[in-house]
Parts: C-alpha cells; structure tokens; sequence
C-alpha cells in the first residue's frame, strides 16, 4: 500500500516527514490511516520510503510481556544528577549559600568563611 503521511512519524529505524510518500503492508497503510496519521496515496506519487514490517520473531517478543525483573529500575531524577560535592557551610554578604568547593581540611567552610564556623 503507499500513503501519504500527515504526520510525523519516528522509529528505531526509520524516520518520516508529514506530506512524504511511502510503501508499507496493506495492513500497516491500513492501521496509519485508520489512525489518521496517513492517507491513501494516489495513483503514480513518487515513493519517497518505505515501513517494513517487523520480523515474525520480534513481533511476538513485542507481544511478550514484560517481567518486573526484565524490566530497568525506573531511575529518578535525584539518581540522574552528579554526585553532590561538598559546598562551603558560610553564606554570602547577600545572605546566599557560598558556592565555593574549596573546604578548609577538617572544616565544612571555605577560608573566606572560616570566622562564621566559630559563630
């Protein structure tokens, strides 16, 4: 079946534009435009692509469901961020945290700040 796209569509494999051209299944031309994502083609467009169809097997591993254990653990946005590293105690003259990563050893403050940590 060739159709018209009407919208984008991506994949692992594959990537298309609204208003490009392309060659897939019947089945598949027929689920997009039933969908509203396409439409039929006319007679003699100039194919711009093709959707294949997946392969039988990785159809039915798509079909499979998925275990918990086969499944990643879900990631938070605190796990995502750097390692925190360890910022001088003492507040700005504005009253801001210090953002100095400088520490004096044995100490939570930087040299500039030395005076608030006997404070």
């Amino acid at each position: 079946m060739i159709v018209k796209l009407v919208s984008s569509m991506a994949g692992d494999r594959f990537s298309f534009r609204p208003g490009q051209v392309i060659k897939c299944s019947d089945a598949t031309g027929g689920r997009l435009v039933e969908a509203g994502h396409a439409k039929e083609a006319q007679a003699g467009s100039e194919i711009e692509g093709e959707l294949f169809d997946a392969p039988a097997e990785d159809k039915a591993a798509g079909d499979r469901k998925i275990e918990k254990a086969d499944r990643p653990a879900a990631e938070t946005p605190e796990a995502r961020r750097a390692p925190a590293v360890e910022h001088c105690a003492g507040e700005t003259k504005q009253g801001n945290p210090c953002a100095s990563t400088k520490l004096v050893s044995g100490t939570n403050y930087c040299e500039k700040h030395q005076d608030q940590a006997k404070s």
